[in-house]
């Protein structure tokens, strides 16, 4: 079964997102310069960090996250 969840927080651009592997955490990375990493059981975002430009994310290895920008 597919669910469907708003998460609620600023409204920026989305270049990228990813699935943790355990499937608690998305993380979300964004044109104006955000990474988002919510806690999908809390529809909550853990950690909110600004950068100065585009932000890409993907999950390696389990628990680490890969952050870059352009």
């Amino acid at each position: 079964m597919i669910s469907a969840t708003a998460l609620e927080g600023p409204q920026e651009m989305t270049l990228s997102v990813d699935l943790s592997p355990d499937g608690k955490h998305l993380a979300q990375g964004t044109r104006e310069g955000s990474l988002f990493v919510w806690d999908l059981a809390r529809k909550k975002a853990v950690i909110a960090r600004k950068f100065a430009t585009d932000v890409h994310v993907a999950w390696v290895d389990g628990d680490l996250l890969l952050v870059w920008t352009r």
